[in-house]
């Protein structure tokens, strides 16, 4: 079966079709995944991500004029939600840092190596 013709029927809410869709993509979305990722288990989450909001889009599917752009940008975009979702960790910017500097009697660590 043609992609195209694919694509119609999963737009007609044809669940059998987006399982063919599915198939058709997954081995190859996943790799792209793990070469962005590198670990099997998030890649998972995230190809799952992919097809899932590509069922939720079944609608506006047969606009797409090149699936598999669509689905390799979909892809990156959820790879890059999953990792700043996942790291934990809040970009700040230079300029949020507060500088303190304290004076300090002890000696810096060149000092104290002269010493011994």
């Amino acid at each position: 079966m043609e992609i195209e013709q694919l694509i119609y029927l999963i737009s007609q809410d044809d669940q059998k079709a987006f399982e063919s869709f599915y198939h058709h993509y997954y081995e190859q979305i996943f790799r792209f995944c793990f070469y962005l990722l590198k670990e099997k288990e998030a890649c998972r989450e995230v190809v799952s991500n992919v097809f899932f909001s590509a069922w939720q889009s079944r609608k506006k599917l047969p606009e797409v004029r090149n699936m598999e752009t669509y689905l390799y940008v979909a892809t990156r975009n959820e790879v890059n939600r999953y990792l700043s979702q996942s790291s934990g960790f809040r970009e700040t910017s230079l300029g949020e840092i507060p500088m303190q500097y304290e004076a300090s009697d002890d000696p810096s660590p060149e000092e104290e190596l002269q010493r011994k």
